[in-house]
């Protein structure tokens, strides 16, 4: 069975770099941590963390430790961090937090 992102592609959807797209959820990340406060703002974007990985990876191995490094980010920095180390992944390749 093909994930969200894969049956997106096979209908002609153009994907974003990863590098785009996580500039895109840095950005997102910042204006929620803005509104709600740092805490509320990380935590109210863990799921479209989760998503964007489901997305961009394809290796269900290394989606779960993507998605495990930054849904677990409790402060800005940890998720830009982690946003970052994702953007300049090979796909594939596990996440190895800092």
């Amino acid at each position: 069975r093909l994930g969200a992102g894969q049956q997106h592609l096979q209908r002609g959807v153009v994907e974003p770099a990863r590098s785009q797209a996580a500039g895109c959820l840095s950005n997102a990340l910042e204006d929620s941590a803005t509104l709600y406060g740092e805490a509320m703002g990380v935590r109210c974007m863990r799921k479209h963390f989760a998503s964007y990985v489901d997305f961009a990876e394809p290796d269900g191995q290394a989606a779960r430790s993507w998605r495990g490094w930054l849904c677990r980010a409790r402060t800005v920095s940890e998720a830009l961090d982690a946003l970052a180390a994702f953007a300049e992944a090979e796909p594939g390749s596990l996440a190895v937090a800092a």
